[in-house]
C-alpha cells in the first residue's frame, strides 16, 4: 500500500470538504462547522484556536480514513474516481449515522453546540446535503489520486511465448486418459 499517497489524498479530500462547508457557512446557508465540531470535543469551547485544532483533527482523520480506502483499492486491485465515489457513498452513510451517537461522547453538546443528528440534519437540509456531497467528493478525490500497488506480477523468467497451436488446442494431442492420439 502507498501509505503516503493515500494519506495525502485523504488530506486533500478533507480540505475540500472543509472548504465546501466554509463557503456555505460564509454564504449564510448553514452554520455547520467541522472545525468547531471536532475541536470543541477537546477544548469544550468555540474559539479560533478551537477551529484551528478541529481543522487539523479533521485533516488527520481524513488522511487516516483514506488508508481504509487504499486497503480496499489494493484488495480490488484498482481505483478511479468511480470506485472512490462508491467508497464516498458508503463513507457518507456510516459517517452520517455515526453523527447520531456524537452527543454521547461530545462534551460541548448540547450546551455549546446543537446535536447534529443523522447526516447533520439539525443544521438544516442544506447541511445534510453538503455532508453527503462532501463525502462523495472526498471519495472521488481519494479514488482518483490513489494508485494501488500490483503485487502479483510474474517474474520475467516465468514468461514464455506460447505457440498458436498450444493456445487454441490445434495439433496432435494425446488423449488424457489413454495416452493415444486424439481423433478428430
Amino acid at each position: 500500500m502507498r501509505v503516503g499517497l493515500a494519506f495525502l489524498a485523504g488530506v486533500i479530500g478533507g480540505a475540500v470538504m472543509i472548504a465546501l462547508v466554509a463557503i456555505a457557512r460564509a454564504a449564510g446557508i448553514t452554520d455547520l462547522n467541522f472545525g468547531i465540531l471536532w475541536g470543541s470535543m477537546i477544548t469544550n469551547e468555540a474559539t479560533v484556536g478551537t477551529w484551528v485544532l478541529g481543522t487539523v483533527i479533521h485533516l488527520v482523520v481524513s488522511g487516516l480514513i483514506a488508508l481504509i480506502y487504499a486497503a480496499v483499492f489494493e484488495a480490488i486491485r484498482g481505483s478511479n474516481w468511480f470506485t472512490g465515489l462508491i467508497g464516498g457513498a458508503i463513507h457518507a452513510v456510516i459517517g452520517g449515522l455515526a453523527l447520531t451517537a456524537l452527543p454521547a461522547i461530545h462534551p460541548a453538546i448540547p450546551d455549546l453546540l446543537r446535536e447534529p443528528g443523522a447526516f447533520a440534519i439539525n443544521y438544516g437540509s442544506t447541511a445534510a446535503a453538503l455532508f453527503v456531497v462532501g463525502h462523495l467528493i472526498y471519495g472521488v478525490i481519494v479514488g482518483g489520486l490513489y494508485t494501488p500497488v500490483h503485487t502479483h506480477k510474474l517474474p520475467p523468467s516465468a514468461t514464455r511465448e506460447i505457440r498458436e497451436e498450444e493456445a487454441v488446442g490445434v495439433g496432435h494431442e494425446e488423449h488424457v486418459h489413454t495416452g493415444e492420439p486424439r481423433r478428430r
